[in-house]
């Protein structure tokens, strides 16, 4: 073979050999890009190609960046329809709202369009908020620290979350991600700007105030995204979907809707699923306003004249993780003693502003505190366990008791009994509590029934907490209704129209009224305005005197 021919061949062999290298290269490249995404890391993403590629791509942010926990270890974080929907509302809309089910995952999808918004806007400022602190370190926090535990790509790009949400995430750039309680208009401080994204969990219990002071860190051109249980038929988020939805774009998630109830298996963990509603229906009429709201996503039915607002006792159940319940020398007990043979005897407590319910007791202690055929030892004996169960040995107590037809009566007698006997210390007082007796306050009440009803309804609007997983007892204190007598006064309708009703008496209800009644202490006038924080100089909050 000639020189020159070998020389070419060479050539030839030395390019085939580069070209071969090259495309391994590439390839190698390729299959650790693949391998890198299907582990969650990266090393060569960066901020920068974030800001270019997701900008307008929320679904595919969510998907490609962050990860969910599962049973099965991090997943990519698949939306469903209706949480894609939302995404890329946010993305086309400069107010969104959403009134939605239970369990419908809108606080990760909060927590997720948040984080999308701060590395996909040069000039972000992401505001999180909530009625209260639970719902904003439990949900929304929550979810944030959570994506950034499990999202390996995501810890490159985002600055560790604090622990405190107000510490919450910032850049040197000068972006920032954060979390305050939504309780008053003075939280609501600091520049707006044309990239501030405000999101609102649990919209509906956020008041007017801190809504309107919100929409002035906003005015730059920033955007709101509102999410929650639509449990308020009035106030600004109720507005959005009424009389003021121009300028909104709405949307609705309905439980029969969702994924794990159309398949009816577990699609997405943690979402609403049939088991779910089937209990809600157990526990409440399906026209029920409890029905309505938990699994229909609707506005409950405007019962104009109903003693217990939904909302109202929403607001409470969502303040029992807080720090409401300062330490406190008094614990009240509320016994409700059965009349007939299908009543029920219960027992409920409240220890400063905050009330145990019998559901508390039966699933927090194991003790019994509603129970059905029990005589008068029996009874007397179930509310010194609940109070064993609860009390704190410094505590004073008073056990206040329905003695309405001399039902109660016999109990209270056992009490008295056994304090004399020595097996009941002193600092447990007996007190007996006649519903049919005149009100304190007969100029606005009947009966001590209507102001027991009514002075429950004051605890909720003074910033009392209330167990939260006692569905029973929640329906029972919806139920009553009230009118005005001839004279002006506030009458709850007769406990047996009640009982007609919910088809039971309302013995837990009554149970958690006498618990926060104060005896001889006029109930004052209160509207359907939204709450102020707690005072307290609440003669209804008050447990460290008689």
């Amino acid at each position: 073979m000639a020189v020159g021919h070998v020389r070419q061949k060479i050539r030839e062999d030395r390019a085939r050999n580069q070209l071969d290298e090259v495309l391994r290269e590439v390839q190698a490249r390729r299959r650790a890009e693949r391998e890198a995404r299907a582990a969650g890391a990266s090393a060569n993403w960066n901020t920068s190609s974030v800001l270019t590629e997701y900008t307008a791509r929320p679904v595919e942010f969510c998907s490609n960046i962050l990860r969910s926990p599962s049973p099965d270890g991090p997943k990519p974080l698949k939306l469903w329809s209706a949480q894609e929907t939302l995404a890329l509302a946010v993305a086309q809309h400069r107010r969104v709202a959403v009134r939605s089910c239970h369990k419908s995952g809108k606080s990760k999808l909060a927590a997720a369009i948040a984080i999308w918004w701060a590395l996909t806007r040069r000039m972000a400022r992401v505001i999180l908020t909530a009625p209260t602190a639970r719902q904003v370190e439990k949900a929304l926090w929550y979810e944030i620290r959570s994506f950034y535990a499990v999202s390996p790509l995501l810890r490159q790009i985002l600055p560790e979350p604090g622990l405190d949400p107000a510490t919450g995430c910032r850049w040197a750039d000068g972006r920032e991600l954060f979390g305050f309680t939504a309780s008053n208009a003075d939280n609501v401080s600091g520049p707006g700007g044309p990239e501030v994204l405000v999101i609102i969990d649990e919209g509906p219990g956020v008041p007017r105030s801190v809504w309107e002071a919100l929409q002035g860190v906003r005015a730059g051109g920033g955007k709101v995204l509102t999410l929650g249980n639509p449990t308020q038929t009035s106030g600004w988020f109720y507005d959005a979907f009424h009389e003021r939805r121009a300028g909104w774009d709405l949307h609705h998630i309905s439980g029969p809707d969702t994924p794990n109830v159309v398949a009816g298996e577990m699609v997405y963990p943690g979402l609403i699923d049939r088991e779910f509603i089937q209990e809600i229906a157990d526990d409440n009429d399906t026209d029920s306003p409890v029905y309505a709201v938990r699994v229909l996503g609707n506005f409950p039915a405007n019962v104009a004249n109903a003693v217990i607002g939904l909302g109202m006792l929403e607001a409470a159940r969502s303040r029992w993780d807080d720090d409401v319940a300062s330490p406190s020398m008094t614990i009240d007990l509320g016994v409700d003693v059965a009349r007939f043979g299908d009543d029920y005897s219960a027992v409920s407590a409240r220890e400063g502003l905050r009330v145990y319910t019998p559901a508390w007791f039966e699933k927090e202690r194991d003790v019994k505190a509603c129970v059905n055929g029990y005589d008068s030892t029996k009874v007397s004996g179930l509310a010194l366990q609940c109070m064993s169960a609860l009390r704190d040995k410094k505590q004073r107590v008073r056990i206040k008791i329905d003695s309405t037809g001399g039902y109660g009566g016999a109990v209270a007698d056992r009490l008295r009994e056994l304090q004399a006997d020595g097996r009941l210390d002193e600092f447990v007082e007996v007190v007996e509590i006649n519903f049919a007796e005149t009100a304190s306050e007969p100029d606005k009440y009947p009966r001590v029934r209507d102001e027991l009803w009514f002075g429950f309804r004051k605890f909720c609007k003074d910033g009392g907490a209330i167990y939260d997983k006692d569905a029973r007892c929640d329906s029972e204190l919806l139920a009553p209704t009230y009118s005005l007598t001839s004279a002006g006064q506030n009458k709850v309708e007769p406990k047996l129209d009640t009982k007609k009703r919910l088809g039971r008496s309302p013995d837990r209800a009554e149970s958690v009224l006498l618990a926060v009644y104060e005896p001889n202490t006029a109930v004052e006038d209160f509207t359907d305005d939204p709450v102020p924080e707690p005072e307290p100089e609440s003669r209804w909050a008050d447990t460290a005197s008689y």
